[in-house]
C-alpha cells in the first residue's frame, strides 16, 4: 500500500498537542482487540481541533497521519501498530486482514460493494453470536470460502481495496446491518435468512 504520511512525530515527553486539519471528525476508538490504553488515550483527546496524547497512559509513541484520514501508532516499546479511524481502531494486522478478506470476496467489485464486505466483518464482531475479534471472524470455521481455498492467503489487496478499508474504519457502512453475504450467482439455500439488500455481484442478509 503507498502510503503518503504528511506528518509523523514522536512523543517523548509528557505531553504534546499535534494540530492537523483532516481531524475536525472526533475520534471515537471502538475497541476490537481489548487495546484499553490506546483506547483510553484517544478517549483523553480534545479532538476538534487537536490531538492530545498523554504519554503517562500511552508511554512513547510515533505517530503518522496520512492523507486517507487515518492515523498509525506505533508503540516502540513493542513495535506494535495501530490503525486508528474516526470510529474503528484496529491492529496493522486486523489491517492487513480486513484488505485480504476484501480483495478475496470483493475485488472485482466496486467501491461500495467492497466497503459493504468489511462492514459485514465488523457488524460480526459487535454481536455476540460471533467472535469479539477481526481475526477470529475471519477465520471462524466454514464462513468465509476465501479462508478455506486458500484464496485469502494468496491475496494480494489493491489500493482501491485499502482506500475501502480507510473508509470502512472512518465509519462508512451500507450494510444495514447485515451480518451475511452470499454471490448472487450461489444456488445456496439460504431461506431462513432475511434478504435486506443486494449491491453489485452480492446479496446481504440478517
Amino acid at each position: 500500500m503507498k502510503k503518503s504520511f504528511t506528518k509523523r512525530l514522536v512523543l517523548p515527553v509528557a505531553f504534546l498537542t499535534l494540530t492537523s486539519s483532516f481531524l475536525a471528525t472526533p475520534v471515537k476508538a471502538l475497541e476490537l482487540s481489548q487495546i484499553s490504553d490506546i483506547s483510553e488515550a484517544i478517549q483523553l483527546a480534545n479532538l476538534m481541533e487537536n490531538i492530545q496524547l498523554d504519554s503517562s497512559i500511552m508511554g512513547d509513541i510515533a505517530i503518522e497521519t496520512n492523507d486517507s484520514n487515518t492515523l498509525t501508532l506505533v508503540m516502540p516499546e513493542t513495535g506494535e501498530e495501530l490503525v486508528v479511524g474516526s470510529v474503528y481502531t484496529v491492529t496493522k494486522t486486523e489491517y492487513n486482514e480486513l484488505a485480504k478478506i476484501i480483495q478475496a470476496e470483493a475485488g472485482n467489485q466496486d467501491e461500495i460493494g467492497k466497503i459493504l464486505v468489511g462492514n459485514v466483518i465488523l457488524n460480526r464482531v459487535a454481536n455476540g453470536k460471533f467472535p469479539n475479534d477481526i481475526h477470529s471472524v475471519i477465520f471462524q470455521k466454514s464462513q468465509f470460502s476465501p479462508v478455506s481455498n486458500g484464496s485469502f492467503k494468496k491475496a494480494v489487496p489493491s489500493d482501491e481495496v485499502y482506500t475501502a478499508v480507510n473508509k470502512l474504519l472512518n465509519g462508512e457502512d451500507y450494510s444495514l446491518g447485515a451480518l451475511y453475504f452470499r454471490a448472487t450467482s450461489s444456488n445456496s439455500n439460504w431461506g431462513k435468512l432475511k434478504l435486506i439488500l443486494s449491491h453489485g455481484g452480492h446479496k446481504f442478509y440478517v
